[in-house]
């Protein structure tokens, strides 16, 4: 088979140029992962599996005026048991097949021993600490137990702020003129500059739900309600979610935040880039919430710079294609010639084996008639 030197010369340069588009499409990918990798409330469903079978973890997050009571959020929870049961899906023996979690955040007024401040409060529910593992460094949270409402978590500034030490874990605080005992001190998770803007300087606190309706009298002001169900095929778990919970759109945010970094949903967000600054809604969004909003945006960046490498990767492998077969290739005569080839260096194998034989008989000695 003749070929054209030239086209032979192109395609492989062009091969060339492919596989660095394609490296510059994997350093994306390498990227965002570093980006997205500590962002536990994505991985809920990982934590939550115990035999590593798939999960999804699903995060509704809607205004004040459309807020949740605690009722309400309970009675969700029966429609997705009955749901997974008509799926046949059972939960394992002494456990439970999917959890959940839920709170609201407020400012509160809280004294210590030392003053009184404006401490920025999270009331929670359920497995709140299941979805997000802060970083205890005294202590350990408060108990989920209805009968045990009065436990609360400070971070380092709420406790240098209220009783100015940090290692406070036993003493006692009033929220409301009720005294509410620290369980634990926790620290910020992260120094990056997403994490650190949606954290915030103000200092924040951690209550049990049932203390704050205690304190607080019982009403609907819970705004984001968190789930991770099993998920055996694609799609499972959110139809199992919105049929038991009715989501308005008007007034609530939806997301799947375990495929929230899929390259499929980065490319549906990067082609919304230009508009990501726009708020249509009224949600006040938790500070880990706000730090995914930025790692969107990002990531949407990322996937600008991973869609041009992918084409540069399509459109010098389809060159480099064409200018191969202009070159006067073809298959069927690269096939031949490439068994030809084989052939042909499996007889020169043969020969040189023969001929080594050969060489090593000749190398015998020979007896001499007095020696037999």
């Amino acid at each position: 088979m003749k070929l054209k030197k030239k086209g032979i010369l192109a395609s492989g340069i062009l091969a060339l140029f492919c596989l660095l588009f394609a490296a510059l499409f994997g350093i994306g990918e390498g990227a965002v992962k570093g980006m997205t990798e500590e962002l536990d409330a994505l991985t809920a469903g990982e934590r939550w599996s115990a035999d590593g079978e798939p999960y999804a973890v699903i995060t509704l997050h809607t205004d004040e005026n459309s807020a949740f009571s605690r009722s309400r959020i309970e009675s969700f929870a029966m429609s997705i048991d009955s749901g997974l049961l008509n799926a046949s899906i059972e939960s394992a023996e002494n456990g439970s097949a999917w959890t959940y979690s839920y709170f609201t955040e407020n400012m509160l007024s809280v004294t210590g021993t030392k003053a009184t401040s404006q401490i920025q409060t999270m009331a929670v529910g359920g497995s709140f600490f299941t979805f997000h593992p802060l970083d205890f460094v005294y202590g350990a949270p408060f108990s989920y137990d209805r009968a045990l409402p009065d436990g609360v978590v400070l971070d380092e500034d709420a406790a240098w702020r209220l009783f100015g030490a940090i290692d406070v874990v036993g003493m006692t605080l009033q929220i409301g003129g009720r005294d509410m005992t620290v369980t634990g001190i926790v620290q910020k998770e992260r120094d990056t500059d997403g994490y650190t803007r949606a954290y915030g300087d103000i200092p924040r606190m951690y209550m049990s739900y049932y203390g704050y309706e205690n304190i607080y009298g019982e009403g609907s002001s819970i705004t984001t309600y968190e789930v991770t169900l099993p998920n055996p095929v694609k799609g499972f778990a959110m139809n199992i979610f919105e049929t038991a919970v009715q989501v308005n759109e008007d007034t609530m945010i939806l997301r799947e935040n375990s495929a929230r970094y899929s390259i499929f949903n980065r490319f549906d967000r990067m082609k919304e880039l230009p508009f990501m600054g726009m708020r249509n809604d009224r949600i006040i969004y938790p500070y880990f919430e706000n730090e995914m909003q930025v790692t969107d945006y990002r990531t949407s960046l990322w996937m600008v710079f991973q869609t041009a490498s992918g084409a540069g990767a399509l459109i010098c492998l389809l060159a480099a294609v064409i200018c191969l077969f202009a070159s006067g290739f073809s298959v069927t005569a690269g096939l031949k010639t490439t068994g030809q080839s084989i052939g042909s260096l499996w007889k020169k194998r043969e020969r040189t084996r023969i001929r080594h034989k050969k060489k090593k008989r000749s190398k015998k000695p020979v007896l001499q008639p007095e020696e037999l």
